[in-house]
């Protein structure tokens, strides 16, 4: 897979919680996953994430929650990993 695709692949690794963002960054729990917390890169959040919508069209506040879709490499190396695939 190219990095390219990561735009056109995502992982789904589930509903996740909005601790913090940054123009590069956000800071998220999540919650299936023994409540971990990673940064995640804005440059591997797919645009159908629900976060990504939640940043890029609401308010910048913490506090937003929904479905994360990213870079399929990303999920892995972080082990936030679901068997769900979108293309």
């Amino acid at each position: 897979m190219k990095l390219d695709d990561c735009y056109k692949y995502g992982q789904d690794v589930g509903e996740c919680f909005v601790i913090r963002d940054t123009p590069r960054a956000l800071f998220v729990r999540f919650e299936q996953f023994d409540n971990v917390q990673h940064w995640v890169p804005r440059s591997v959040i797919h645009k159908d994430s629900e976060v990504y919508r939640f940043v890029h069209l609401g308010s910048r506040s913490k506090g937003g929650k929904g479905i994360l879709i990213v870079a399929p490499w990303w999920a892995r190396s972080r082990r936030v990993t679901r068997n769900t695939q979108r293309r």
